[in-house]
């Protein structure tokens, strides 16, 4: 299949913007793609079998505004060679990518927290998996197949190779580098200070009062430009943070 057109008069589903799929207008749920689909900006989810089976698909744009891929969704998708699952995304469903066996890279973006049973199954040419998340996602056993875990390399964000060799099934990967930027220079383990929260607020302590500290998102945008003394006191919202602090930089979980 090339193309697809919903009727303008349809009151349940649409194909805005000629992108060639069915969505549910609702929900903006993509439900139905081809080979020629164009993901619109304002899909918010790929549903359960959306491209399954679909092995011209050679590429697929998945827009900022997607949040979560469906069970299966490209099920079979034999023709692509690589993907890249935006920031946006949270969640990646059972078999999402299974069988597509000519994948040979994965991009995870970094708010992704779970990737379901056999989401990369089957996908034995992945040469590469570049994990942005600084908390590893949850994963099954059968995640990734065995191929992968035993000859890919996983690309980690810089200081979080450790996390990732510890953490359930991540574990499994035999070679993992930390080679990635979350968008500052370089995320360091050293702890000549120590960064606490209470109730949400901060408390830097060890640091000299007028040491320049930086507070950044995982997307690598600065969120605070101050010093040690400033900082403390901060009240952030729930989430993950980089804390820095004359260059070296802790992770902080609230």
């Amino acid at each position: 299949m090339t193309s697809i057109l919903v009727a303008e008069d349809n009151s349940v589903y649409d194909s805005r913007e000629n992108c060639n799929a069915i969505i549910k207008t609702a929900t903006n749920t993509l439900i139905q793609g081809c080979q020629n689909t164009i993901i619109p900006n304002s899909v918010t989810s790929i549903g359960t079998g959306a491209f399954y089976g679909c092995f011209g698909l050679t590429s697929i744009t998945i827009p900022n505004s997607v949040t979560s891929i469906g069970v299966g969704a490209f099920f079979g998708c034999t023709g692509l060679t690589e993907i890249a699952i935006p920031n946006s995304v949270t969640s990646i469903g059972n078999s999402a990518f299974y069988y597509c066996y000519e994948l040979t890279s994965v991009t995870i973006g970094n708010s992704v927290t779970s990737i379901g049973d056999r989401a990369f199954d089957e996908c034995y040419s992945i040469k590469d998996v570049y994990a942005y998340p600084i908390i590893p996602p949850t994963i099954n056993d059968d995640t990734f197949t065995e191929e992968v875990y035993e000859k890919a390399t996983l690309h980690t964000v810089a200081g979080c190779k450790e996390d990732y060799a510890s953490a359930q099934y991540w574990e499994y990967f035999t070679n993992i580098e930390q080679d990635l930027s979350a968008g500052i220079e370089e995320v360091k383990s050293e702890e000549y200070f120590s960064v606490t929260v209470v109730g949400g607020t901060l408390a830097i302590t060890g640091a000299a009062d007028d040491a320049v500290v930086n507070i950044y998102n995982t997307n690598g945008a600065l969120l605070h430009h101050t010093t040690a003394t400033q900082a403390s006191g901060i009240t952030l919202p729930s989430g993950i943070y980089l804390v820095q602090v004359n260059g070296v930089t802790k992770k902080v979980v609230l």
